[in-house]
């Protein structure tokens, strides 16, 4: 359970400093908000949780693919 709390709350301190960083600089948070942060972020959480490697390679595939059709927006 305190694992989780962990998760929870660095997840959140970083969605509220890009949103900080938005209000302040609109390239700037556009920039930080555009990088791969809650990818690397999952990714981390679940190789720390011991979660087997084909899934974690199965999320990278299925990120990629969404990734394509999210680029038209």
């Amino acid at each position: 359970m305190f694992f989780i709390l962990v998760k929870v709350f660095v997840t959140a301190t970083i969605i509220v400093m890009v949103s900080e960083i938005a209000k302040i600089n609109d390239k700037i948070g556009g920039l930080v908000a555009a990088m791969p942060l809650t990818t690397f972020l999952i990714l981390f959480w679940m190789y720390y949780e011991d979660v087997p490697k084909n899934k974690i390679s199965a999320h990278i595939n299925y990120t990629l693919l969404y990734l394509i059709a999210t680029f038209p927006m």
